[in-house]
């Protein structure tokens, strides 16, 4: 098996394992936690332990006309009030101060998805009124990032995709728009109905909910794939989604109905957790806490071959594959004190290795590191390990995707002396 001699996992370095601190967290949100927002002046404060619902801010906040949520790295409370041009921000005391405003250019600010932070504390604003859309980078004064002229007509939702790519639920133009990093915006798809909600799912999936309820589905962030996902039979209004920390349910609430549907965003099976009129005209959800990254795609887990005592192996991502933001690659269940062998591919290509399937694409660029796996040596699934490293600044990898697969030495009879995980794909970028 060659190895290359270019670096293409700059992202990975193979010379050091490297965990960075978080920096200590401002306020004391709890993450998991869901806050919504209720017209015009109640935000509600959720336990997704027990379902019960407090009243977190209402009108002696300040808040007047609130709808999207959202929540920001400095852990604190993102709030769009639409009647006073504003943006407040509230620490986990429910205390609020007013972030931005109409002196930065603020003009009506309101959308289920108004606000939008990206992992590096980039936040777009839904600037309603104007038909625009804000782009606040950290530390800067709001710019106009596109509007009128580039397609706006109104955007109630505002999501990011791990290419550098915002896609808007633009309600009045009853579609969908795709948004460059640049600001140039193209239509992604039209739909039946008013585009009012947006939520995306690490794997690709696009889901929008319209007016009267209905969620349409794209996979792999393609316009022709759009399915009538789940179905109200347009009996609802104003719907609004929002994905939970770790994107394995999608929820959804109506301003008509107050509930709270939990929906799996595989199989579209459904719970209500909070019956009708728990919620009083709620137009906005987040949960708050660090969400797992949309740059990191985990699948074809049938691709595992196992090792000693017959353990699947597997490889998996966590934190951010953002520049200046620690990513770890997770080795679970190899054979313990295994030799693995960690595969970086700059394509996907599938070929036979051993009794498994390998993802990543060997006749092009790659390299191969060798991990030693601590645990008992021998003993079946008592390799584990997280190799960590802080993502490099490197204009060269921005936007690349990369194909991650290991497989470890393993003496095992049944599988030809090589166990396999399954692959992961990652997206490095800036932001």
């Amino acid at each position: 098996m060659a190895r290359s001699h270019r670096i293409v996992a700059a992202a990975l370095s193979s010379a050091a394992l490297l965990v960075a601190a978080a920096p200590a967290a401002s306020a004391q949100f709890v993450p998991g936690d869901l806050y919504v927002s209720s017209w015009k002046k109640l935000i509600y404060k959720v336990d997704p332990n027990t379902w019960t619902v407090t009243t977190f801010a209402d009108l002696n906040d300040g808040i007047d006309g609130v709808s999207g949520l959202a929540w920001h790295p400095n852990d604190e409370l993102l709030v769009a009030s639409y009647y006073n041009d504003k943006v407040f921000s509230f620490d986990s005391a429910g205390v609020a101060t007013t972030k931005w405003s109409a002196v930065d250019g603020l003009n009506g600010p309101f959308g289920q998805n108004a606000l939008h932070v990206t992992v590096g504390g980039i936040v777009y604003v839904s600037n309603w009124d104007n038909q625009a859309l804000l782009e606040i980078q950290p530390s800067l004064a709001p710019t106009v990032f596109c509007d009128i002229a580039d397609g706006i007509a109104h955007v109630d939702g505002v999501v990011s995709s791990a290419f550098k790519q915002l896609y808007l639920a633009n309600r009045d133009g009853k579609n969908v728009l795709r948004v460059t990093i640049g600001g140039v915006a193209t239509v992604f798809d039209t739909l039946p109905d008013q585009a009012m909600s947006i939520a995306m799912h690490p794997n690709g999936s696009i889901y929008v909910a319209c007016l009267y309820g209905d969620i349409y589905r794209y996979t792999n962030h393609n316009a022709a794939t759009r399915t009538l996902w789940v179905s109200n039979n347009r009996r609802l209004a104003t719907p609004v989604l929002r994905f939970n920390h770790d994107y394995s349910k999608l929820y959804f609430t109506s301003s008509g109905k107050g509930n709270l549907i939990e929906i799996d965003p595989l199989t579209a099976a459904q719970a209500e957790v909070l019956p009708v009129g728990s919620l009083g005209i709620p137009l906005g959800m987040e949960f708050v806490g660090g969400h797992d990254d949309i740059g990191i795609y985990d699948y074809a887990y049938n691709a595992r071959v196992p090792g000693t005592g017959d353990v699947l192996p597997s490889l998996n991502g966590s934190g951010h594959p953002v520049f200046g933001f620690t990513f770890t690659l997770e080795l679970r269940d190899f054979v313990g004190n295994g030799l693995v062998h960690l595969i970086t591919a700059e394509r996907e290509r599938q070929e036979v290795l051993g009794h498994g399937t390998l993802y990543t694409d060997i006749s092009g660029h790659f390299t191969i590191t060798d991990i030693q796996l601590p645990g008992t040596p021998g003993l079946a699934g008592d390799g584990d390990l997280d190799y960590s490293d802080v993502i490099g600044t490197d204009p060269a990898i921005d936007g690349n995707e990369w194909w991650l697969q290991a497989y470890c030495d393993d003496p095992t009879p049944n599988n030809s002396g090589t166990s396999l995980s399954n692959p992961i794909k990652i997206v490095t970028r800036s932001y």
